[in-house]
C-alpha cells in the first residue's frame, strides 16, 4: 500500500512555519481589510472592467469588475459570456477578499535559517536581489550537475502561470517537470492523443446533449472545465441523465439512471458497455469501418515487427507492430499502408496513412449536411454538421478513381472493410502463409470477458442497470448524430490505470459517433489566441534542412491555402451545398480568400519547423522516470511525481524506502504549484528539504514554500492582463484585463518567467529585435557558462551587463506574442495587446464558431480535412489537408501503435486493471483474518494492523476528492465570505 499520511507532529510543524510566514507578510505590507467593501467617501470615477475570473483556475467565467480609486468594489457575471451564462460563483465574488487579504505575500523574501528550522527566518529583499540569488544558485547547480538536476513545478491552470509546462523546462534544459497535469486532465489528454486528438475527451456540454452521461465528475460544485451554471441547465434539459459515480452527486439525485460503481472500477464498465455496443451493433458503422483502425489486419505470430517512422500529433513515433502492412507482403512495399479485408471485393486492400486515402480512390468532402443550432442561439453561432462520407462506388463515381477501379475494386463494388472476417490467410514476403485477424475481432476478444454479469461482480452495479444506461445513451434521438459525448473528468484521471481507462472511454465515444459531434467529445477549443502567456519563449529556431519530415500534401503557402479556399467554395457551389451560405454563396475574391485562409491557420506548418526529426521518445532519454515509465518519455509533458521526489531523496536519511534513480535532483522552481497535490506529503516535504535551492512564486506563505530559499510575490488575477480561451470545448475566447494596479513589489508571472531567463542569462526573445525591453528587470545574468554560450551565438547582440535589452522583452510584447496569430480583416497582421484588449472590452467574449468556422464551427472535421495539426490546445496551422486524424495510422486508434511501440503488445488495447489497493487486489487490508499478510515495507500506518484486528467490522474503502463549491482545492479557506457560505 502507498504512503497515506504525514504524522500529526509533521503537520503541526508545517503549519507553524506557514503561520510564521504569514506574520511576516502582515508586517511586510500595509494591512488592508479583507472585505474591501467599507464605506468609500471618494468621488472618484467608478468604472467597469470586463475580464475573466480565475478564482478557481478551472474555467473561464466572464465577469465585470467594478473599480473606484484603484480599488475593486465588486465582481459580477458578464452577460456576453455564453460559457458561464452570465453567472459567476461565490469564489469569484469573494476574489477581492483574496486581493486585499493582509496575509498576501507582497514583497520578495529569502531564507536565513536552515531548512528544517521551525522559523525559516524570512528576510525581505528587493525583486532584483531575489532574481540575482535565484540566478546564482540555480546556475551553480546547472553547471555542477547539469540542467536535468533541476525540476520545475506547476499546479493549477492559472493560464498565465504555466511556464514549467514548457518555457521553464527550456530555460534549464531539463525534462523533469512536476505537474498537477499528471493527475488533472493530463491522463485524458494523453489518452486522447493516442486515440484521436490531444484533449479530445473534452465534451461540448454547453451544446446540451440529448442524453447527459456524467461520469466521475460534478461540475455543478467544482466548475471543472464548464461552469456550475451550465451544468445546472444541461442536466435537467437532457431527455435522460445518467450518472456513473460511487456517490450521489448534487445533481445525481435527479438522474434517471445511477450506476454506483466501486471506486476505481470504471474500466470494467467501459469494457462492458463497449462489449454491448459491439454485440448489439450499436456502433456507428462509418466511424468504425472508415475512420478507425478496427478493420486493420494483424498476425499474432508474424515473424517480425514491422518498423518505420510515422507522424502523429506529438511529433512522431518509431512504429514496431504486428499489424499487417504492404511492406510485410512484398519487398519494397510501404509500411504506411495498413491492410484490411474488403468483403465486397473479396480481396486485400489498404488504408495509406501517409497519403490519407484508401487504395485507389479519392476522398470526397461531403457537401450535404445541415447547420445545428446552439441552445444559446443569438450568442453562439450555428455549427455545420456534414453528412458522413462513404467509400467510392465505381458504378456511380468513376471520377473518384484517378487510375480506374479495376485493380482496387475488381468486382465493381464500393469497398467494405470487414470487421469479423474470421481468419484471413495471407502470404508474406518470406513466402510462408499466416493467419490474420482484424483489430475489431481481437478487441472483441477483450471486451467479451466483460459481460454485464461479470461487470456486476467487479463493480457492484446491477447488470440490468448497466444495460439500461448504455441502451439509453446509444439509442439515437436524432438519427443524424449521437446523443452526446461522455462527460468523464477528474475521477477518471486519478486512478492507477487512468490512461487506459480514459482511452477506453474515448474509444467508446468515437465508435458510437459521439466524438466530434453536437455536444460530443470535441476536444480543445480552437482559436488563434494562445491562452497561456509565458508558456512559450520567443526564440527563433533554425530550419531542419534535409532532415525535415516531408510527405505528400505538406507545405502549402498562404497563397496556396487561399487558392484552396476558392476552389473549395467553387466545389460547394457546384454541388449546391448549403455550406456555401457560409461564404455568401459566391467564390471569395483573392483578398477575401486570404482572410479565410488566415482564420484557418494560414500557411501550413512548415516541414522545416515541425516535427523535430528526432522523436519525443528519443529526445526524452534523460527524463528521470524514462526507464520506470516509458510512455512518459514519449509524452514529454511531466516526469512522474514520486520519481522526482525519489531523485531528491537519494542521500536522505528517511524511514521509508526510496527508489533508485539514474541521477539526483538538486534544485527546483515552482510556479502556481503545490507539493501536496499528489503523492505522500511527508515524502514531498522531505524531498524539498533536501534541495540545494528551491524558488517559489506565490500569492501566499504556505506549506509549498516552507522549504523554499526565496519566494517571489505574484500578482492576483484582478491585477493582471492575459489572454483566455475556453478550457475545454466551450468554444469562446477573450481576455483577462487588469482591473487595478498591484501593490507592493508583486510581479506578473510571465514577467517573472522573463526575469528568470535573464537571471540565468538565457534570452527569452531572439526572433524580434524590435521588441521593447522590460524596464523592471535591472540585474545582470548570473550563470557564466550560459553567458559564454549565448555570447558566442549572438555576438554583440548579447548584453550581459543587465541593461534593458530586446532579449528580455516587456509585458506588452510578451502578450502580443499570444494574440499575434489572430489575423483578421481588422487586424491583418495580428493586433497589439492593447488593440486585442480594447476589442474585448468593446465587444465581449468571442465565439470560435463565428471567428473560426472551418476549424471550430464545423463538426466531423475529419471528413473535411480540417483536423490534422500538432498537439496543443490552440488553433495551430494545419499539417496537411488529409482527411482523418493526427494519429500514427491517421485514423481513430483502437489498437494503439504508440502503446505497442513503447510498452509492448500487452498495452495495445485499453485493458482493465484492478486498482493496486482494493478489496480484490489487497484483501488483507479489509479482512482482519488476513491482517498478518499486510506488507508494511512502505506502510506509514503501522498501527493499522492491530486496529483492523481489534475492529474487524470497521474497514472500508474511502474515496476522496469531492469538491466544496466555495473552495478550490486548498484555496479560499481564509476568505470570510467563502467560510460563511
Amino acid at each position: 500500500m502507498t504512503q497515506l499520511t504525514m504524522s500529526r507532529r509533521s503537520f503541526m510543524k508545517t503549519m507553524a512555519i506557514t503561520g510564521a510566514a504569514a506574520a511576516l507578510a502582515t508586517t511586510a505590507a500595509a494591512p488592508k481589510q479583507a472585505l474591501a467593501v467599507e464605506e468609500n467617501a471618494s468621488t472618484g470615477e467608478v468604472k467597469r472592467v470586463r475580464s475573466c475570473c480565475r478564482a478557481c483556475g478551472k474555467v473561464e467565467c466572464g465577469v465585470w469588475v467594478t473599480v473606484q480609486d484603484n480599488k475593486v468594489l465588486k465582481v459580477e457575471g458578464d452577460e456576453s459570456a455564453p460559457q458561464s451564462r452570465g453567472h459567476c460563483c461565490a469564489k469569484s465574488q469573494s476574489s477581492m477578499q483574496a486581493l486585499y487579504h493582509p496575509d498576501r505575500v507582497r514583497y520578495p523574501v529569502k531564507r536565513t535559517n536552515p531548512k528544517g528550522s521551525d522559523d525559516p527566518g524570512w528576510v525581505r529583499v528587493s525583486l532584483d536581489e531575489a532574481f540575482l540569488l535565484a540566478g546564482q544558485k540555480l546556475g551553480e547547480i546547472k553547471d555542477k550537475f547539469g540542467g536535468q538536476s533541476i525540476f520545475v513545478m506547476c499546479g493549477t491552470s492559472r493560464v498565465w502561470s504555466m511556464g514549467p509546462y514548457f518555457s521553464m523546462k527550456q530555460l534549464f534544459g531539463t525534462p523533469n517537470a512536476h505537474l498537477a497535469y499528471q493527475v488533472c486532465k493530463g491522463p485524458r489528454h494523453f489518452a486522447g492523443i493516442m486515440t484521436d486528438e490531444m484533449g479530445s475527451p473534452w465534451m461540448e456540454v454547453e451544446a446540451e446533449p440529448k442524453v447527459y452521461v456524467q461520469w466521475g465528475t460534478a461540475p455543478e460544485y467544482s466548475n471543472y472545465d464548464c461552469t456550475n451554471r451550465t451544468i445546472s441547465d444541461v442536466a435537467p434539459h437532457a431527455e435522460s441523465h445518467i450518472i456513473v459515480d460511487p456517490r450521489v452527486t448534487p445533481l445525481g439525485k435527479e438522474a434517471d439512471v445511477w450506476l454506483p460503481l466501486r471506486p476505481g472500477s470504471d474500466g470494467a464498465i467501459v469494457l462492458g458497455w463497449t462489449n454491448w455496443v459491439i454485440e448489439n451493433e450499436a456502433y456507428d458503422d462509418t466511424m468504425v469501418r472508415r475512420w478507425s483502425n478496427a478493420p486493420f489486419l494483424f498476425i499474432e505470430d508474424k515473424p517480425w515487427l514491422t518498423e518505420g517512422w510515422l507522424p502523429e500529433a506529438n511529433g512522431g513515433i518509431d512504429m514496431k507492430t504486428k499489424l499487417l502492412t504492404e511492406a510485410d507482403l512484398v519487398e519494397g512495399g510501404k509500411y504506411q499502408r495498413f491492410m484490411v479485408w474488403d468483403e465486397n471485393n473479396n480481396r486485400l486492400t489498404y488504408w495509406d496513412a501517409e497519403e490519407g486515402k484508401w487504395e485507389g480512390e479519392e476522398h470526397r468532402v461531403p457537401t450535404d449536411g445541415r447547420f445545428i443550432k446552439h441552445p444559446l442561439t443569438g450568442l453562439v453561432a450555428d455549427v455545420w454538421l456534414p453528412t458522413p462520407s462513404s467509400f467510392a462506388d465505381p458504378a456511380t463515381e468513376p471520377d473518384r478513381f484517378p487510375e480506374g477501379a479495376d485493380a482496387c475494386n475488381p468486382l465493381g463494388l464500393p469497398k467494405s472493410p470487414a470487421l469479423f472476417p474470421g481468419e484471413v490467410e495471407v502470404t508474406l514476403k518470406d513466402g510462408k502463409s499466416y493467419k490474420a485477424r482484424t483489430v475489431w475481432d481481437a478487441f472483441h476478444d477483450l471486451t467479451s470477458q466483460y459481460d454485464f454479469a461479470t461487470v456486476e461482480q467487479i463493480t457492484g452495479v446491477p447488470a440490468d442497470k448497466l444495460e439500461e444506461g448504455v441502451r439509453i445513451w446509444t439509442t439515437r434521438i436524432d438519427p443524424d448524430y449521437g446523443n452526446g459525448g461522455l462527460h468523464f473528468q477528474l475521477a477518471c484521471d486519478q486512478n492507477g490505470n487512468s490512461i487506459q481507462n480514459n482511452r477506453g472511454l474515448q474509444i467508446l465515444s468515437c465508435i458510437t459517433g459521439n466524438s466530434d459531434e453536437p455536444a460530443g467529445n470535441r476536444g480543445s477549443t480552437k482559436t488563434q489566441f494562445n491562452g497561456s502567456p509565458g508558456f512559450f519563449g520567443m526564440q527563433a529556431s533554425a530550419p531542419f534542412g534535409p532532415a525535415a519530415k516531408v510527405w505528400p500534401g505538406r507545405d502549402y503557402s498562404l497563397e496556396d491555402m487561399a487558392k484552396y479556399v476558392q476552389d473549395f467554395v467553387q466545389y460547394l457551389l457546384d454541388n449546391n451545398s448549403p455550406l456555401a451560405e457560409r461564404y455568401g454563396n459566391k467564390v471569395p475574391s483573392h483578398d477575401e480568400a486570404v482572410i479565410i485562409a488566415k482564420r484557418m491557420g494560414g500557411a501550413m506548418l512548415s516541414s522545416q519547423s515541425w516535427p523535430i526529426p528526432k522523436t519525443p521518445f528519443e529526445r526524452g532519454a534523460a527524463q528521470v522516470d524514462a526507464e520506470r515509465f516509458p510512455l512518459n518519455r514519449y509524452w514529454a509533458r511531466w516526469a512522474d511525481s514520486n520519481t522526482i521526489w525519489d531523485a531528491c531523496l537519494q542521500n536522505a536519511d528517511v524511514a521509508y524506502s526510496v527508489h533508485e534513480t539514474p541521477y539526483e535532483i538538486h534544485g527546483g522552481v515552482c510556479q502556481s504549484g503545490d507539493i501536496m497535490n499528489m503523492g505522500n506529503i511527508t515524502r514531498s516535504w522531505d524531498a524539498t528539504k533536501e534541495l540545494d535551492f528551491f524558488a517559489d512564486i506565490n500569492l501566499w506563505f504556505c506549506p509549498n514554500n516552507g522549504n523554499a530559499d526565496v519566494i517571489f510575490p505574484c500578482d492576483h488575477w484582478l491585477e493582471i492582463d492575459t489572454t483566455r480561451v475556453s478550457q475545454g470545448a466551450g468554444g469562446m475566447f477573450g481576455c483577462g484585463c487588469k482591473a487595478v494596479e498591484p501593490t507592493g513589489e508583486t510581479i506578473y508571472d510571465p514577467d517573472w518567467n522573463v526575469g528568470m531567463y535573464k537571471a540565468l542569462g538565457v534570452p527569452w526573445n531572439t526572433k524580434d529585435p524590435d521588441a521593447a525591453p522590460a524596464q523592471n528587470l535591472n540585474f545582470a545574468p548570473q550563470c557564466a557558462s550560459v553567458i559564454a554560450e549565448w555570447t558566442e551565438k549572438l555576438g554583440d547582440d548579447y548584453d550581459a551587463s543587465g541593461a534593458p535589452s530586446y532579449l528580455w522583452p516587456d509585458h506588452d510584447r510578451v502578450l502580443k506574442d499570444n494574440v499575434d496569430a489572430w489575423k483578421t480583416a481588422e487586424f491583418p497582421d495580428g493586433p497589439t495587446w492593447a488593440q486585442a484588449k480594447e476589442h474585448f472590452q468593446k465587444n465581449g467574449w468571442m465565439d470560435c464558431r463565428e471567428w473560426h468556422p472551418e476549424r471550430w464551427g464545423t463538426y466531423r472535421r475529419h471528413e473535411m480535412g480540417w483536423r490534422r495539426q500538432q498537439a496543443g490546445f490552440n488553433l495551430f496551422p494545419l499539417i496537411d489537408l488529409h482527411p482523418g486524424f493526427m494519429t500514427p495510422c491517421g485514423l481513430v486508434e483502437i489498437w494503439s501503435l504508440i502503446c505497442e511501440a513503447y510498452v509492448g503488445d500487452e498495452a495495445k488495447f485499453p485493458a482493465y486493471v484492478e486498482p493496486p489497493t482494493s478489496p480484490i487486489s489487497t484483501p488483507e487490508l479489509f479482512d482482519a483474518s488476513l491482517a498478518d499478510q499486510i506488507d508494511t515495507t512502505d506502510f506509514m500506518l503501522p498501527e493499522y494492523v492491530d486496529d483492523l484486528k481489534a475492529m474487524p467490522e470497521n474497514s472500508f474503502l474511502m474515496t476522496t476528492g469531492s469538491r466544496q463549491p466555495v473552495y478550490f482545492h486548498s484555496e479560499h479557506r481564509q476568505l470570510p465570505w467563502c467560510r460563511e457560505l
